[in-house]
Formats: C-alpha cells, sequence, structure tokens
C-alpha cells in the first residue's frame, strides 16, 4: 500500500483536523502568554509603587504618634522603579515572578477559550 493510502490519509485527515481545532486555543495561549511577558515589567513597578505608598502611609501614622515624621520615598515612578531596580538588582529582577505568571495565563486563557467554543457550537462526537 503507498504511503498515501487509505489507512494512513484517514489518520493524517484526523490528525490534520485537530490539529485546525487546537489552533484557536494554542494561539490563544501563546498571545495571552507574550502579553503577560511584555507587561510584567509595567505590572511590577506598579506593584512597588503600591507597597511603598502602603509603607509611607505606615510610617506616617506611626510618626505621628511618636511625634516625628521622616518619610523615604524610594522611588519617583515608573522609570525610576525600572532604573533603580535595573541597576540595584539586574534587570532579571524586573521579571521575578513570571513564571507563575505564564503558567496562571496559559491555563486560563486556553480553558477560557475552551468554554466560550464549546458554548458557541455544538459537539460533534462522531466525525
Amino acid at each position: 500500500m503507498p504511503a498515501g493510502g487509505s489507512a494512513g490519509g484517514c489518520r493524517g485527515r484526523r490528525g490534520r483536523r485537530l490539529l485546525e481545532d487546537l489552533k484557536p486555543f494554542v494561539f490563544g495561549g501563546v498571545a495571552a502568554c507574550a502579553a503577560e511577558a511584555t507587561t510584567f515589567p509595567i505590572d511590577t513597578a506598579k506593584t512597588r509603587l503600591q507597597l511603598q505608598g502602603e509603607a509611607i502611609e505606615r510610617m506616617a501614622t506611626a510618626g505621628r504618634t511618636a511625634g516625628h515624621y521622616h518619610p523615604r520615598v524610594p522611588y519617583s515612578g515608573l522609570m525610576n522603579v525600572w532604573i533603580r531596580v535595573a541597576a540595584e538588582e539586574g534587570p532579571p529582577a524586573l521579571y521575578r515572578g513570571l513564571s507563575p505568571a505564564l503558567l496562571r495565563q496559559a491555563r486560563y486563557c486556553t480553558t477560557n477559550d475552551l468554554d466560550v467554543n464549546l458554548s458557541k457550537a455544538p459537539l460533534k462526537w462522531s466525525s
């Protein structure tokens, strides 16, 4: 039987169909991971600025009760966070914690796409 015979051809068509059916899930997961990796340094800087604000607020409250208040503001903005973190901790520090974020995005986006696609189209149990 030739390589492209009926038995091999049938499996080949099913395999190609399976790949076509999986494309939205794979591409959705890859796109979500790319977006997460691109925006992660922004999120890191935002988190550090938020934590800094909370620390300053706690120090202000404690300083008022103790009679003194000396705020220390390590970061003055987004660019300042990036520059200081890269200089003091190294550029990879901006991406610390990226792995769990990528896993979360890959899992969420692929399963979310599956839910959306299953709700739009009826299931075909046989081919």
